[in-house]
């Protein structure tokens, strides 16, 4: 959430910038004062002073604004950015004010200046006379100085966050949530497309979605994110984001959201959503959407947003269904003029113009070539000759649903047109850009990927016009990436250190998925094939079952794990892939598949003689057999699970493994409770208990089970006593921040007592409790969940007694 609240801390500053241009240029200095509060406040908060307005130390205090007395430190605050408002108006009054007797306290002070719009550009020989006046040009601070420090400290930005969120009596304070739902916002800057702009704010506005669809590198992205800039403070809560993935984990990510294994993430993303104040306005851009027909559904229930104060705007190269479409046309005569002249200024007009035309004034191309034409030893008349020669092919469309056709040959004639210039080390480095998902990625973190410095060759490749530059870092264009992966696709051997970066490091962020998936969509297109790529099928498969509960993706990255394995042939710990697989079958109720992999599995283990693997595998088979006779009403199958839970118990008893010997006593309780055997599943809840294990969500859940086994007893003063036990348990672990407040697990305790009390007969302590439990569920699983179907239907009879009351 820092770098959201340093978007929020730089938006905010760039308004009160705004607000004091607007009132100097009316000549009224009001704002100023204000100003100078604000940013008083925060440079206590940034810098650790204590500064306070030189009128609270002295009234009317001459020549400054703020004074510092711990740090012996005064502060003049200012829109005006002349050398007489340093020389003149502050060090010369204030060296002059010192000399009186009352101020003489003051002489030693520092004076330092603030600038509430940009700091001033001073010539060298002005701040050489300013150090000699003793204000060196490190005394001047400006607005930049603080979103600097903002972007790069969270606690920083928490603080001046809160300070803004209060001074300006913003609604942000009195949520977790900013207003800002996503981590960045795209590209502020554009050329031209006032029109496209106009049409598309009012076909949104009155249609609440709308879908700028448009060939790859016609701008959607930049357009979208344009939008969003110019309209952002007429929505209170506004987010941007590069794609389906990123919707769902940036949300996540801002939200805090503890999406359990199983439970649906986008669900559990709109449930938020939905719950911001339904009277505010939102705005929701998702870009480049692709895979529509594998993503319709998600779709749906993205722009079933609107009825909830949403509007939603999509870019993609794809119709949506069910969506107003806005054709994003390519750029009109004179916007495409200005920008090839942006990148390549030349007073001949007319060539210009024949070469746009080439071009059907498609920007992406009229950026590449006129970098090329300003970087290269080329000139307009060569462009020209290599159009007419059919070296470089005039843009051309295909249907409505493709892209241009000329695309590949004229970046492959720019590419070798740029060769003498994009030296190996710049080809490498877009190789290797090109595994990575199409995105905004920060320069810290690309240089933390690549482990070496990378700014300059960066921009080089910008200035080139392969990369696009924002503010927050670098993006390689999806047109570009896919030209790169299907021209001059990496080798293995070139991008394995990038492979061992993400196959090898923790999960790092909500967006750390997309990374690891676009690199394995790389590898499986590429069929590369060895240890390292075996490594990140595996982390990404195992990122996407226990983060995410996303089992397709899991399945499908662990069997190609499994895939490359038999094709090299190495020594490799297959059998961590073969239970995972097998829990993924599980948890799908593909039984016999899961049998399948966590026998494979276990033999390795037994081969290994990895006694505690062995363990856990056998407890997993039961719960196989456990799933397969609750589902099938068979005792047998019961039994074979018993059977499996005390040969990992027998292992777990001469490891001396408390916690292994818990879990399973509480697994064989559960059985023998389905049996109707209570005095059985009492002996092993009661062996779980009396281990003790120091594991609070454990032990919890024991308590809860055993409330369970005796409510189906009927002895509901005891269950009731020990579902309080369990639910105060999990309040500590909430206080503890170890649940969220909505966990099922809540859910799971007030539904135990509205049963209870349901049972006996309070039917109002019932209907508090069942209320709880349905809110709760409510904000965890779907509609058709049997959780809350049961839940609801008790809920009918116990308002039904109410009645009846």
């Amino acid at each position: 959430m820092s770098i959201i609240k340093s978007e929020y801390i730089r938006r905010k500053l760039s308004y009160i910038k705004s607000m004091v241009e607007d009132d100097t240029k009316q000549k009224l200095y009001n704002i100023n004062t204000s100003a100078e509060y604000i940013f008083m406040q925060i440079l206590n908060d940034v810098y650790g002073w204590n500064l306070i307005n030189a009128n609270e130390e002295k009234p009317n205090f001459p020549a400054i604004d703020l004074i510092d007395t711990v740090n012996e430190t005064v502060f003049q605050v200012t829109s005006e950015i002349s050398t007489k408002k340093v020389r003149e108006d502050t060090i010369d009054k204030f060296n002059e004010l010192v000399k009186q007797d009352e101020y003489k306290k003051y002489a030693h002070y520092k004076i330092k200046m603030f600038y509430i719009k940009n700091k001033p550009n001073f010539s060298d020989k002005i701040l050489e006379e300013f150090r000699g006046k003793g204000v060196p040009k490190s005394h001047l601070y400006g607005i930049e100085d603080i979103n600097s420090k903002v972007s790069t400290n969270p606690d920083i930005a928490t603080k001046v966050f809160k300070t803004l969120c209060k001074l300006l009596h913003d609604k942000a304070c009195d949520s977790d949530i900013s207003p800002q739902l996503s981590i960045k916002l795209g590209k502020s800057t554009l050329i031209g497309r006032e029109k496209e702009l106009q049409e598309i704010d009012e076909r949104l506005k009155a249609s609440n979605t709308l879908l700028v669809k448009g060939i790859g590198g016609v701008g959607k992205s930049t357009i979208a994110s344009n939008y969003l800039h110019r309209h952002k403070d007429e929505y209170d809560y506004y987010g941007f984001f590069e794609g389906l993935e990123s919707f769902e984990s940036e949300l996540e990510g801002a939200f805090k959201l503890e999406i359990a294994q199983g439970q649906d993430r986008l669900d559990g993303v709109l449930r938020e959503l939905i719950k911001l104040e339904p009277t505010t306005n939102k705005l929701l851009i998702i870009d480049n959407v692709k895979e529509i027909k594998d993503n319709q559904e998600k779709l749906e229930k993205i722009l079933g947003l609107e009825h909830n104060g949403y509007r939603v705007l999509l870019t993609s190269r794809l119709k949506v269904k069910n969506v107003n479409i806005y054709p994003l046309p390519t750029l009109d005569p004179q916007d495409a003029q200005k920008l090839f002249l942006d990148n390549y200024r030349t007073n001949e007009l007319e060539k210009v113009n024949k070469i746009i035309e080439y071009l059907d004034y498609h920007p992406l191309f009229i950026e590449l070539v006129a970098k090329t034409i300003e970087n290269e030893d080329y000139s307009l008349d060569d462009i020209i000759e290599k159009f007419k020669f059919g070296e470089l092919a005039k843009i051309e469309f295909i249907d409505d649903d493709g892209d241009e056709i000329s695309f590949n040959q004229n970046l492959k004639e720019l590419f070798e047109m740029q060769k003498k210039s994009l030296k190996d080390e710049y080809l490498l480095l877009l190789k290797q850009l090109a595994i990575l998902p199409s995105i905004n990625i920060e320069l810290h973190f690309l240089e933390e990927i690549f482990d070496r410095k990378l700014k300059s060759r960066l921009n080089f490749l910008v200035v080139q016009g392969w990369l696009i530059e924002s503010v927050d870092g670098y993006k390689l264009h999806q047109v570009v990436k896919e030209f790169l992966l299907a021209n001059y696709a990496p080798s293995l051997e070139e991008i394995e250190t990038i492979v061992e970066y993400f196959s090898s490091h923790t999960n790092k962020g909500d967006i750390w998925i997309e990374f690891l998936e676009s690199i394995a969509k790389v590898l499986e297109k590429l069929n590369f094939k060895s240890e390292k790529v075996l490594n990140l099928y595996f982390f990404t498969a195992k990122v996407s079952f226990d983060k995410y509960g996303d089992y397709e993706s899991a399945k499908k990255y662990f069997l190609l794990n499994e895939k490359v394995w038999k094709e090299i042939k190495i020594d490799y710990d297959i059998e961590n892939t073969y239970q995972l697989l097998a829990r993924i079958f599980e948890k799908s109720e593909k039984l016999d598949d899961a049998l399948t992999y966590i026998n494979k599995a276990l033999e390795i283990f037994i081969d290994k003689k990895e006694d505690q693997s062995v363990a856990t595998c056998y407890d997993d088979k039961g719960s196989i057999y456990w799933i397969n006779a609750k589902n099938n009403n068979d005792s047998q199958l019961s039994d074979k699970a018993l059977y499996y839970f005390n040969k990992s118990l027998v292992i777990a008893k001469k490891m001396n493994n408390s916690h292994h010997m818990a879990i399973v006593f509480n697994n064989m309780s559960l059985i023998y409770r389905n049996k109707k055997d209570y005095s059985e599943s009492h002996d092993f809840l009661q062996k779980a208990l009396a281990l003790k294990i120091d594991d609070k969500k454990a032990f919890a859940q024991f308590y809860n089970n055993r409330g369970e086994l005796y409510t189906e007893e009927g002895k509901y003063e005891l269950a009731e006593e020990d579902i309080l036990l369990a639910l105060k348990m999990r309040e500590e672990l909430y206080s503890e921040y170890e649940l969220d407040e909505n966990h099922e697990y809540f859910g799971e305790s007030y539904d135990n007592l509205a049963i209870i009390h349901f049972k006996r007969e309070k039917y109002k302590e019932a209907k508090v409790e069942q209320d709880k439990a349905i809110e709760i569920w409510s904000s965890n699983y779907n509609d058709n969940h049997s959780y809350l179907i049961d839940a609801r239907e008790r809920l009918l009879f116990i308002e039904k007694e109410l009645q009846n009351e």
